[in-house]
């Protein structure tokens, strides 16, 4: 039938495509829900293009677990490049075929349209594919056109990373919506069926419409299956077969295998698809498959078939697909029938290695999936077998942040191993059970699970694993920054490793024998942790090199850095990002975020935080740090948010017993007590964080939680706190040194601490910090100093301090009444976006004014301009 009411879609695709041809790539995203006629107008597009298109082609399948890397498979054969088809047939680093195939994009004359569809469907390295020619598809002459249906996308669906990372000024968004009453009545003129009562149980679904319509049967059908099945029960018994087998192989059936199994006649084949249950895919006769063309229509069908009936058909499919394995047919494909098939010894054989294969490509929860399915049959499966399959599955959701499941996956691997006396797993699944405690928040049973897979390891002839549990104990200390502890553990892992050759215990202790002694010694720590990271990315080493790039932003943050640390936040996130490694990519986004808020860059700070939050399916210590930035960024802009997220933090990092992870939170809430006029209620909130602070030796830490308890007025600076090992400017800032403390922090680059110690000074040097917090959009504070100088808001900007301006802020005020903003600024004087609100907060304060407007008006008042 003809395509109604999509005329505006169609003219969206044409643009699209106009902009293709002149070079600059595309992506259009087509969704709505099933039937609605995704594939139709694709199909209508595709034709519209004639020969003016190279077309590729690709779609999701609905199998049990779906095949890794599905749709490039049909669309590296479809380009006729052995090496595509090479990379992507490999199960290698996908990474390396996204590449190849965005250069074979780029090398092409002809405009190519790039197919995907059903999408919801994908696995998770199809999707990391997606993600890799997105975000560089306008450097082509390509158009990628993807489909998938909305109503199955929930929110936390694989699926909406990649919707989220699409660069926004190429993509195209075309939601199909349902037809109305009109169009339904003129998809139905002819028919004696009523209008009113077909619009009212199909809602306007063009797949529900055309169905029933179809049907011509009396009366309207209650579901769509039922016009389905009316369908179908037309057919001959032997095109009923030929539909029956079609519809329990996901996509499209091979024509061999039809062949194969039915023998049917060719006139039988011509039923089925004159009757339009089925239709023809592919160009070639003699590959030529059959496939619905509707997944609802298949899959009401698969649904109709008796179980005993289905059961001997994916039987039969199975036996002739074997044969097959690892040429053509998936091990996905063959484990999706195998597993319907009720096959106990093809489940066993083959669902491992699917599992590690999806693994492989990155498809982490395909490959749980698979895993898992291997419970119904776990009384078959020898004791050997069933710990190993417990110790995969508990990687895999340790890998997609499934914590709980990770931990009980592995305590019931611990139990088979012990009866089976492999002591040396039962002390490696100790040593894991300890990081999964971790992540999950749970400091004292990840000391405990440590601790006890080193004394059963000690018990046995020394090994890799008792090197890496004398590596993950090192690594517990270094999170506590136990310092002495840490190093003795480390370099007896590194001992270990160099007597055993194993480079990749090696980078582990490496890493964390670094990490603690950047405590004392930054930059020295800091080449050990760089050291390991050339030696985990030279042996792609993707766990190792995540926590490598973790570490150098965390300590470059905290030692605030920011340069540096930006340096390797955005190294670091492109590396995580491409290789779906989200723990590292939540934890380091949410430094970046931290970093941006210390720097005044508060919206950047938003985006960076609630884009790390994004990614989070369950809390866990990776989301602290963008959980904290969040709750203080919302507390400074006065948001009654902050409470709850700083509750969040505040709960998540209480079992943690580690003070990188309290010191925040204690710091957050001692300034929202501060901020809300209750400062003697800080030592309550930021006692333990002080006290946890005084035994570890971080300057930074150290100087902000002392800072707070001596503004809430129980400590005194000279008596009660030890200067000399705060960061200098916040030890100026409790000795009532205010200028040197804001000069340091104005040089530093943080101007939410400058106003903070500008506020110890006279009126004048309070004004600034008022016009700092004004600039920022700290409301709270600026109501606090205004509060205390007994101003209201109008009256600031007419208190008038014309102190010199310095040449820079000269600078930055010409270019203000030159209309520039700030990230123009920046960029003209090539500054951070940061420097230039403090700027700009000086200008105010030494003007006496709260906004530009004001600054300007006053300006040319004094004649600096």
């Amino acid at each position: 039938m003809e395509l109604i009411e999509r005329e505006q879609q169609l003219n969206s695709l044409a643009d699209a495509w106009r902009q293709v041809t002149f070079g600059n790539g595309r992506i259009v995203l087509v969704s709505g829900e099933a039937g609605i006629g995704k594939t139709a107008l694709i199909e209508r597009f595709v034709a519209d293009q004639g020969g003016a298109a190279r077309v590729l082609r690709g779609g999701c399948d609905a199998l049990f677990s779906p095949r890794p890397l599905g749709p490039f498979v049909e669309i590296a054969a479809q380009t006729g490049q052995p090496e595509l088809e090479r990379l992507v047939q490999s199960g290698g680093d996908r990474l390396a075929f996204s590449a190849a195939l965005f250069l074979h994009l780029q090398k092409q004359a002809t405009p190519t349209l790039l197919i995907l569809e059903d999408l919801h469907w994908a696995d998770e390295a199809t999707l990391d594919v997606l993600k890799y020619l997105g975000r560089r598809i306008q450097h082509t002459r390509a158009l990628l056109l993807l489909s998938y249906r909305d109503d199955e996308v929930s929110g936390d669906h694989p699926l909406r990373s990649l919707l989220g990372d699409l660069p926004v000024p190429a993509t195209v968004r075309l939601a199909l919506p349902v037809l109305s009453s009109s169009a339904v009545a003129q998809l139905a003129w002819g028919s004696t069926r009523r209008l009113d009562e077909l619009y009212r149980v199909t809602g306007g679904n063009p797949f529900f419409v055309t169905e029933i319509l179809a049907s011509q049967s009396d009366g309207v059908p209650p579901s769509v299956r039922d016009a389905v099945l009316a369908r179908l029960a037309r057919l001959s018994p032997t095109a009923r077969g030929v539909v029956e087998l079609a519809a329990l192989v996901p996509g499209s059936a091979e024509g061999w295998l039809i062949a194969e199994l039915l023998r049917p006649d060719p006139a039988v084949l011509d039923e089925c698809i004159e009757r339009g249950v089925l239709h023809p895919v592919g160009r070639s006769m003699a590959r030529r498959n059959l496939a619905f063309r509707h997944e609802l229509a298949r899959q009401s069908v698969e649904d109709s078939v008796p179980i005993s009936r289905a059961r001997a058909l994916h039987s039969r499919i199975l036996a002739a697909l074997l044969p097959q394995e690892g040429e053509r047919v998936s091990l996905a494909r063959l484990v999706h029938h195998a597993l319907r098939a009720g096959d106990e010894d093809t489940t066993l054989r083959l669902t491992p290695q699917a599992a590690r294969q999806a693994s492989e490509l990155g498809a982490h929860r395909e490959a749980v999936a698979l895993y898992s399915s291997l419970f119904d049959y776990h009384h078959l499966m020898p004791p050997e077998m069933q710990a190993d399959v417990l110790d995969s599955l508990s990687i895999e959701n340790y890998l997609i942040d499934h914590a709980a499941q990770a931990i009980g996956a592995r305590q019931q691997a611990i139990q088979i191993w012990q009866r089976l006396e492999r002591y040396d797993q039962v002390g490696d699944g100790y040593r894991w059970l300890s990081r999964f405690h971790w992540m999950a928040g749970n400091g004292a049973e990840a000391e405990k699970c440590g601790d006890r897979a080193i004394a059963i390891l000690q018990e046995q002839p020394p090994g890799p694993q008792l090197a890496m549990a004398y590596s993950s104990k090192s690594q517990l200390h270094m999170l506590a920054w136990e310092e002495e502890p840490s190093l003795e553990w480390g370099r007896r892992a590194i001992t270990l490793a160099e007597q055993m050759g194993d480079t990749e215990i090696l980078v582990h202790a490496i890493t964390n024998v670094g990490s603690t002694e950047s405590l004392h010694d930054f930059q020295a720590g800091t080449e050990k942790v760089k050291f390991a990271l050339r030696l985990a990315r030279e042996h792609e080493m993707h766990d190792h090199v995540g926590r490598c790039y973790s570490n150098l932003t965390s300590n470059h943050v905290r030692s605030r850095r920011y340069a540096e640390a930006r340096r390797w936040s955005e190294e670091g996130l492109e590396y995580t990002t491409a290789r779906d490694l989200d723990s590292y990519t939540i934890y380091i986004g949410g430094w970046q975020s931290q970093g941006f808020l210390d720097t005044g860059q508060w919206a950047e700070a938003e985006a960076f935080a609630l884009e790390a939050l994004r990614l989070v399916k369950r809390l866990a210590i990776t989301a602290l740090p963008a959980l904290v930035t969040l709750g203080r960024l919302r507390l400074r802009q006065g948001d009654p948010a902050a409470d709850a997220l700083l509750a969040q933090a505040y709960n998540l990092a209480l079992p943690t017993r580690e003070l990188q992870r309290h010191a925040p939170v204690a710091s957050a809430r001692a300034e929202a007590a501060w901020l809300r006029g209750e400062p003697e209620r800080i030592p309550d909130v930021a006692g333990l964080g002080y006290s946890l602070a005084l035994e570890r030796n971080d300057p930074w830490i150290l100087g902000e939680i002392a800072y707070w308890m001596w503004a809430g007025g129980r400590l005194s600076g000279h008596r009660d706190i030890p200067l000399e090992r705060l960061a200098p400017p916040f030890a100026d800032m409790i000795r009532g040194r205010w200028q040197a403390a804001a000069e340091a922090w104005q040089e530093i680059g943080c101007p939410y601490e400058q106003a903070l110690a500008l506020l110890g000074g006279d009126e004048a040097a309070q004004l600034r910090a008022l016009a700092l917090f004004t600039a920022l959009g700290a409301e709270p504070a600026a109501a606090l100093v205004r509060r205390q100088l007994h101003l209201s808001p109008s009256a600031t900007a007419r208190r008038s301090h014309p102190d010199d301006l310095t040449p820079r802020e000269l600078e930055v005020l010409r270019l203000l009444a030159a209309g520039l903003s700030n990230p123009a600024i920046a960029a003209r004087l090539t500054i951070s976006v940061g420097t230039v609100k403090a700027h700009t907060a000086n200008i105010y304060g030494k003007l006496g004014v709260a906004n530009r407007v004001q600054a300007l008006a006053r300006a040319q008042e004094l004649r600096l301009l």
